[in-house]
């Protein structure tokens, strides 16, 4: 199941219960945040600070229930269907559950492009060559792979 419907399910489960208790906005705002959220479509949070952007993806991020990923992955790749290189080569598969599925990038000007979509390692590029997928190491984008990812103050 994708992250979209995971969280379609969670917020259609939650009917008759404001699944965005503890954010502090109007009806119509929140309903506009849900019917976003339903449609499976992006949401940009803008605004000045203190107005509970943070705390809304954190809300949002609890929504979702545990998953299980494989045990390492930098990818979070699923025990059921893994796409990573290392997971697909994994002779046995050994999962565990993650709850936490809030993944937070704190924007700043020392942020590189490497920080969020990785970067090659030259230890793995001398040992296994330039362009063998294990040279590669992921950045934040890839570990927030079903997960919510809030990049905050980014200008």
């Amino acid at each position: 199941m994708s992250l979209r419907d995971e969280l379609r399910a969670s917020i259609c489960e939650a009917s008759g219960n404001d699944p965005l208790a503890g954010f502090y906005a109007s009806k119509e705002v929140k309903d506009q945040i849900l019917t976003v959220l339903v449609a499976g479509r992006h949401l940009l949070l803008e605004g000045p600070p203190g107005t509970g952007k943070t705390t809304l993806a954190k809300i949002i991020s609890r929504l979702l229930p545990e998953m299980q990923v494989i045990k390492d992955c930098q990818f979070n790749c699923s025990p059921e269907k893994p796409s990573c290189y290392h997971c697909k080569t994994l002779a046995e598969i050994e999962s565990e559950t993650v709850t936490d599925r809030f993944v937070r990038i704190q924007g700043s000007p020392e942020i590189l492009p490497e920080d969020l979509v990785g970067d090659i390692d030259p230890v793995n590029a001398f040992k296994y060559g330039i362009d063998h997928p294990l040279t590669y190491r992921p950045g934040k984008i890839q570990k927030a792979h079903r997960k919510i990812l809030f990049i905050d103050e980014i200008n």
